[in-house]
This record gives C-alpha cells, sequence and structure tokens, in this order.
C-alpha cells in the first residue's frame, strides 16, 4: 500500500472533528441495545456512516499529500452517499411506511452505488472530480479543493430530495399525530435541517473556512437530538403514528408497551377507563398506570399474551372489562413489545345476567321458574342425603283463583300472584327455594327443616297470605291459599318427583278438607 496515504500532519482543525467522532461513539454505545429495533437498527447504520465520514474528513485533513487527502476524501463518501437512505428509511420507519422502505429503498441506492464506483474510477473520466488541488492558502496545512463534477452534483440532485422528502413526511405527520408525540416531530425535523442548511452553504462556497465543510459536525450533533427524539418515549422501540387515527377512534381501549413494560402509547378510550391522560403515562412504567386496578395490573405480570375477563370495582360502580394481551413482533424471534385491548363489556355482562336471571326466574312473580326450581332442588335433595340432612318440601295453590280473575280482571289476578311472590321472599330463609309451579300453584323447598317446623312455616305462611290487601278498582279484597307439606325422609324413593307426588296429595286434601289451610 501507498506510504503517502498515512503521512499525516497535526492541525487544531480537526479537534471539532474529534470532539464529533468522540460524540457519535458515545451515541453508538448508547444505542447498541436497540440495533434489532426497527427505528434502532436504522439510527445506528446512520451513525455508523457519520463515524465513517467524520473520521475520513479528519484524516482528509490531517494528510499532507494530495493522493492521501483525495484517498481519505474518497473513504468519506461510504460514509455520505448511504445518509439520505438512512434518513429517508428512519423517517418512513418513524411514519409507519415501513411498507414502502423496500420499494424506495433500491431505487434511490441504485445510482448512489453508481456514483460510487465512479468515484474510485475517477481518473478514468474525471466525472466526480475535474482537477483536484490543495490550497495552502491556510498555512501551516493545505485543504483539498475537489473541483467537483457532473457525477457530484447528479449526486446532489438525487439527495437533496430525498432530505426534503423527509422534511415533507415528517411535517405531513405533525397534522395526524397526537400533540404528546409532536416534539418529536419538531426535534427530528430540526435534526434534518441543521446539517442540510450547512451542506447547503459548502455546497455553495459559503463557508468561514474556504474549503471546509463544517456539515459532519453539525450532522454529530444533530445525532445527539436524534437519539434525544427517539429516546424520549423508547421509540427504538416502537412507534404507532400513520395508524393513529384508527386507534384513536376505537372504543376499545388500546395500550402499547414494550418489553420493559413502558408504556409506548395509549388511546383516548384507554385514557377514559383509567382515567389518565396520554402525557402523565407514556414513557412511565405500566405499574404505575395501573396502580389503581391490581386486578388488571397483575395481568401484565409474564404474560406474553392472554385473554381474560377482569372485575374493577371502585366506589361508584362495578366495572367489567375484556382484556386481550397480544405479543407484538418485529420478526419471528424478535418481540418488540406488547399490545394490550381493554375492552369494556360491562353492558354485555349485565345484560348476560339479566338473560341468566330470566332464564331461572319466572318473569311475573320474580320467583325461580319451574325448570331452574327443579335443578336447585335435586341438588339440595342429593346434598340432604349425602349428609343425612332433613329436607321438607310445601305446595301452595290459591283458593278460587279463577273466580278472582274472572271478577277483578285478569290484571288484578296477575298484582295477587305479586303481592303473594313478595310476601314468600318475606317469609322465608336465604336457603329456601321458593318457585312458580304453574298457574296459581307454587313450591317451596326448604332444606335442614323437619317436618314439625315445615308445617309451622307452612301455617305461617298461609296466615299472612290471607292477610295479604289485594288492591282493584274500587275495592281490596283478601285471597287464601291451601298448602301441602311433604318431607324427605317419608318418601321411599328419595327423589324429587315422589316428593312433589306427596305435596301434591296433601294439597289436594286440604282443599277436600275446606280449603285456606294446610295438611301433611
Amino acid at each position: 500500500m501507498n506510504a503517502k496515504l498515512f503521512e499525516f500532519a497535526y492541525t487544531p482543525y480537526i479537534l471539532p472533528l474529534a470532539l464529533a467522532s468522540i460524540l457519535l461513539s458515545i451515541v453508538i454505545v448508547a444505542i447498541w441495545r436497540f440495533r434489532n429495533r426497527p427505528l434502532g437498527g436504522v439510527f445506528l447504520r446512520m451513525v455508523i456512516a457519520l463515524q465513517i465520514w467524520v473520521i475520513g474528513f479528519a484524516l482528509e485533513i490531517a494528510a499532507i499529500p494530495l493522493e492521501g487527502k483525495l484517498f481519505w476524501a474518497n473513504i468519506q463518501f461510504f460514509g455520505i452517499f448511504p445518509l439520505p437512505l438512512f434518513w429517508l428509511e428512519l423517517t418512513l420507519h418513524f411514519t409507519n411506511r415501513v411498507k414502502q422502505v423496500k420499494k424506495l429503498l433500491p431505487i434511490f441506492a441504485a445510482p448512489i452505488l453508481s456514483i460510487l464506483v465512479l468515484i474510485w474510477t475517477n481518473d478514468l473520466h474525471h466525472l466526480f472530480r475535474g482537477t483536484p488541488y490543495l490550497d495552502c492558502s491556510t498555512a501551516p496545512f493545505c485543504l483539498l479543493v475537489s473541483d467537483y463534477g457532473p457525477a457530484f452534483y447528479a449526486n446532489t440532485i438525487i439527495s437533496y430530495p430525498l432530505f426534503l422528502s423527509c422534511f415533507w413526511m415528517m411535517g405531513r405527520s405533525l397534522t395526524i399525530t397526537k400533540p404528546v408525540y409532536r416534539q418529536q416531530l419538531y426535534l427530528l425535523m430540526f435534526s434534518l435541517s441543521l446539517p442540510l442548511l450547512t451542506d447547503m452553504l459548502y455546497v455553495l462556497g459559503i463557508s468561514p473556512i474556504p474549503h471546509f465543510n463544517f456539515t459532519p459536525i453539525t450532522f454529530s450533533v444533530a445525532s445527539v437530538f436524534i437519539m434525544v427524539a427517539l429516546f424520549r418515549f423508547k421509540l427504538f422501540n416502537l412507534r404507532p403514528l400513520a395508524y393513529d387515527l384508527i386507534i384513536e377512534n376505537l372504543r376499545d381501549g388500546i395500550i402499547i408497551l414494550d418489553n420493559e413494560n413502558l408504556v409506548i402509547d395509549i388511546n383516548p378510550a384507554a385514557q377514559g377507563f383509567l382515567g389518565v391522560t396520554d402525557k402523565q403515562v407514556i414513557g412511565k412504567p405500566a405499574s404505575e398506570l395501573l396502580e389503581r386496578f391490581p386486578d388488571l395490573l397483575a395481568q401484565f405480570k409474564g404474560k406474553p399474551s392472554l385473554h381474560a375477563e377482569i372485575t374493577v370495582e371502585n366506589a361508584a360502580k362495578k366495572l367489567y372489562f375484556d382484556v386481550v394481551i397480544s405479543p407484538v413482533n418485529y420478526k419471528p424471534n424478535i418481540q418488540l413489545g406488547r399490545a394490550v385491548t381493554i375492552r369494556d363489556v360491562t353492558e354485555r355482562v349485565k345484560l348476560y345476567k339479566e338473560v341468566e336471571r330470566f332464564a331461572m326466574i319466572d318473569p311475573l312473580t320474580g320467583l325461580l321458574n319451574r325448570r331452574y326450581f327443579f335443578q336447585a332442588s335435586e341438588f339440595e335433595i342429593a346434598r340432604a342425603l349425602r349428609y343425612e340432612r332433613p329436607l321438607a318440601l310445601l305446595m301452595l295453590d290459591i283458593d278460587f283463583f279463577k273466580k278472582v280473575n274472572d271478577t277483578y280482571g285478569h290484571a288484578v289476578g296477575d298484582e295477587a300472584l305479586k303481592a303473594l311472590a313478595a310476601s314468600l321472599r318475606g317469609a322465608l330463609r336465604q336457603c329456601d327455594l321458593a318457585g312458580r309451579y304453574g298457574g296459581e300453584e307454587f313450591v317451596i323447598l326448604l332444606p335442614e327443616t323437619e317436618k314439625s317446623v315445615a308445617l309451622k312455616t307452612a301455617e305461617r305462611i298461609r296466615r299472612e297470605i290471607s292477610q295479604l290487601p289485594i288492591r282493584a278498582e274500587n275495592s281490596t279484597f283478601n285471597i287464601a291459599a291451601s298448602i301441602g307439606v311433604s318431607v324427605l325422609e317419608e318418601i321411599k324413593s328419595k327423589t324429587l318427583s315422589e316428593l312433589l307426588d306427596a305435596a301434591d296429595t296433601f294439597l289436594y286434601r286440604a282443599k277436600n278438607n275446606g280449603r285456606n289451610r294446610i295438611e301433611g
């Protein structure tokens, strides 16, 4: 290798470049752990390209012969030429135009790579540089005057529109992104405009030091601003932007978490559910967001995916949420974080419970319907037999109920049934079962009840029913009921069917013996 390429002399002009290189090294170390993330990987490549530019420029300035300066100037273009492509890729990722990356980058990469070939074959055609020379007016060291040719300006024609298109895309995103992220966009736009303006001044020949390009220095400073913009809300991991408008208007709550359980995004529905604002929680741990909801917080720990329904109780009311936790993957083996969908299903649960209640409740009286009474009674009988406990059943029928309907009308008859049902609820224990057997007939199951107690209970119920005031249009009247009582210990087959038949037999005996009485 030509020894002249490595002939260097110290000049104080390399000091700002040395500082810029140190700065870029710090940035590279800081973002290295994010190299497998979409934004982190792109930004890392950009900073490495900048580092090549800065080091190459420093060596170009320090080099003594023209041959050495040209060599290191050419090396710089391995970092300079990819920069607009990396900026484009970063912008496409940040504005959620990821699908366009594979389409656009090859289109712009081809001419840039072609110009890179022209740089290293310049002696054959002089399309990139005409007649480069040294300007020693800045003695005691000389600066390279490249005397750029048409290939250089062709690259300028490609690069500047790329930078400007990035500027346009980020500016357009300002109109659709949420306010909390706009400061990141402003910072990114400033980071782009600073080196772009510096480079334009250099190309136009406007520089405090002739032929000295300050762009790599300003670009290095801009990289710090970019890092701050991306680090501020952990955006190396995840950045929802273009779909904000969709998510913002969803009724379901959406929370985006990174792998460290930090909140990356939260839509208005989730903010409403949890009583927070995005400014309060973005960038904060999920534990802070959900500290008032321990049941909800428990779903986030160590579970990459989950589908569960949770209940959140506060002083005002009980709320039900359907929670779905799904992993967000960049590649099959790289998880960026988790998407949490929170759907308020309170009304659905209430409706379900209401339907469930109607499936077991008689709609007129509010007592158990016949089907559910049978199911619950079978369970109680099985329990009584297993533990050898007493159990009794009452069958009740309103006396002369047809006469009530014929005299006062069915509406008044319905009111009489409701009044009787209310009386039963007040007279029975919580463990007792009362149901409508059909028409004006009712059945009552009394667990843990001996026959003597069952007869006393039946008599108390009969007496309270006879005292119920039933209001008709212009009068008040009373009703009466006959009750049959059967007990499990007297039934041979020990089944609900036999228990009902025995109670029915005693009920008709009460009817035949004068009504408004009990038999058992």
